[in-house]
C-alpha cells in the first residue's frame, strides 16, 4: 500500500487511506435480500455503501462494469439550452467555448442569470430539410465520445432520416486561436449516408454581418465565424448553410472572443490544429505521474479529469467551473485537485 501511494499525487492517496479506513471499521448493517441489488432509493436509505459492498463481494471484485448501467448518465442543467454544456479550452486559457453536450450549438444562451454567464455568439445547429435541431430528439442521439476517450476532441452523432451526421469539435491550443476561446467543428457523412443532408449554423447575432474571405464580419470587420469552402451565407436568415454528401465534411471555427482581423480557413487549417492539440494535451499529460489499472476505462476517465482540470483553470487560478456562477477559486476545495 506505502509503494503504490508514493506515486499518486497527495490528494489520491489521502482519498485511498480514508476508502481502505472505511472499509475497515463500518461493518455492514444492511444486507441486500437473497444476494438481490439494492434499487435505487435503498441505496440511497442505506447508511453503508450497500452498491460498494455488494461489487467488492463479486467474484473478480469492484469493477466499472458492475456499476456503469445502475444510474443513468448525468444530461440535464437549469439553462435554456437544457443538456449539460461541455467546455472546451486550451490549456488554461482564459476565454472558453461552451458546447453544449447534444450537439445542438456553441454558446447558446443559457439565459437563467446570475448563475449562468452568456459568452460570444450564439451558434446553433440544424440537420435536414426542412430543418430540424440537431441532437433534439434524444432517441436518434449517441451521447458524445472523447477521441481515444480521453482527449478533448468531442464526437456526437445525430441520425436523420437519411444519415447519421458527426459532429466532432475541439477547442485549437494554438496562442492565436486559445486567446479568442476558438472552437473548430467539423460536419460529416459517414459511408452509410443513402443521400445528401443538409446541415445549417444558424448565428445569433443581433447586429449587421457580411461575409469576405470565408469569414462572417460584424460592423466592426471582426470575424465571428471562420469557414470551409463547404458553406453558402444566407444573409437574410443568418444561416451558413452546406450540403453534404456521403464521405464530405464542411468546418468551421467559432471564435468566443470576436476576431480583430479576417481569418482565413479550411479542412486543412481543421486538420492541422486537431493534430496539434491532440500532441498539446498528450505531452502535458507525460509530464506527470503515470497510474495503470487494469480496465483501460479507468485510466482514460483520470486523464479526461485532468485535462478538464487544466480547461477548466484560467493562468495559474483552479476554478471550480467555467460559464457560471461557479467560474472562480474556491480554496477550501479547489485545493483537492493538488
Amino acid at each position: 500500500m506505502v509503494s503504490i501511494l508514493r506515486t499518486v499525487p497527495w490528494g489520491v492517496a489521502t482519498s485511498l487511506i480514508w476508502l481502505c479506513a472505511v472499509r475497515l471499521v463500518a461493518a455492514p448493517k444492511e444486507q441486500p435480500a437473497s444476494g438481490a441489488l439494492p434499487t435505487v432509493q435503498e441505496m440511497i436509505a442505506a447508511r453503508t455503501d450497500a452498491w460498494g459492498d455488494a461489487a467488492m463481494a463479486q467474484p473478480n471484485g469492484a469493477s466499472y462494469d458492475f456499476f456503469k448501467d445502475l444510474l443513468p448518465p448525468l444530461r440535464w442543467v437549469n439553462a435554456e439550452f437544457r443538456h449539460y454544456p461541455i467546455v472546451l479550452s486550451a490549456p488554461r486559457a482564459a476565454v472558453k467555448s461552451r458546447l453544449v453536450s447534444n450537439g445542438g450549438g456553441v454558446n447558446l444562451e443559457a439565459n437563467k442569470k446570475p448563475m449562468w454567464t452568456e459568452q460570444g455568439v450564439p451558434i446553433s445547429f440544424e440537420v435536414g430539410n426542412p430543418p430540424e435541431a440537431f441532437g433534439g430528439e434524444q432517441e436518434r442521439l449517441r451521447d458524445p465520445e472523447y477521441l481515444n476517450g480521453y482527449l478533448p476532441i468531442v464526437t456526437i452523432r445525430y441520425q436523420t432520416k437519411n444519415a447519421t451526421v458527426s459532429e466532432e469539435a475541439f477547442a485549437p491550443t494554438a496562442e492565436s486561436y486559445a486567446a479568442l476561446g476558438t472552437a473548430m467543428l467539423r460536419f460529416s457523412l459517414g459511408k452509410e449516408a443513402a443521400g445528401a443532408e443538409r446541415v445549417q449554423a444558424r448565428v445569433g447575432s443581433k447586429g449587421a454581418l457580411h461575409v469576405a474571405d470565408n469569414a462572417l464580419l460584424n460592423a466592426k470587420e471582426e470575424a465571428l465565424v471562420a469557414f470551409s469552402a463547404g458553406w453558402k451565407w444566407d444573409a437574410e436568415r443568418k444561416v451558413l448553410v452546406a450540403d453534404l454528401k456521403r464521405n464530405e465534411s464542411a468546418e468551421l471555427a467559432i471564435f468566443s472572443k470576436a476576431s480583430p482581423s479576417s481569418t482565413r480557413f479550411n479542412a486543412g487549417e481543421f486538420e492541422r490544429q486537431k493534430q496539434a492539440c491532440i500532441q498539446a494535451w498528450n505531452r502535458l499529460l507525460d509530464d506527470g505521474t503515470k497510474l495503470t489499472v487494469p480496465e483501460s476505462l479507468v485510466d482514460d476517465a483520470y486523464r479526461a479529469l485532468l485535462i478538464g482540470t487544466y480547461m477548466l483553470a484560467v493562468n495559474d487560478r483552479l476554478n471550480y467551473s467555467a460559464g457560471n456562477a461557479y467560474a472562480k477559486l474556491y480554496e477550501g476545495e479547489c485545493g483537492d485537485t493538488l
